[in-house]
């Protein structure tokens, strides 16, 4: 299964704590049978926390169209990066 069909099907929070309770396996088994990715599943979780940072994927669409570059907090993000994320995010809705 890939990692933006699991997060569709469990949705963020469940999808966050197994990404952070996989320390070092490659891939894990969802109800026996479907195995995701692990490393898939932790960018997905690292793109959606970013959106989450940025204040929304509203608000992350508009600095990414109007920006080079976004300040959050003392972090310099790249909006490269923010586009990343937006994909990212949208492939799990």
């Amino acid at each position: 299964m890939k990692a933006n069909e699991y997060v569709k099907l469990v949705g963020w929070e469940y999808a966050k704590l197994n990404a952070s309770s996989c320390s070092h396996q490659y891939y894990f088994l969802h109800n026996g049978y479907a195995e995701v990715c692990v490393s898939e599943l932790r960018l997905l979780v690292e793109s959606y926390e970013l959106i989450e940072r940025v204040g929304g994927l509203s608000l992350a669409k508009d600095f990414y169209e109007k920006f080079e570059c976004v300040h959050i907090g003392l972090n310099l993000i790249e909006c490269r990066k923010l586009g990343r994320a937006i994909k990212d995010v949208e492939s799990c809705l």
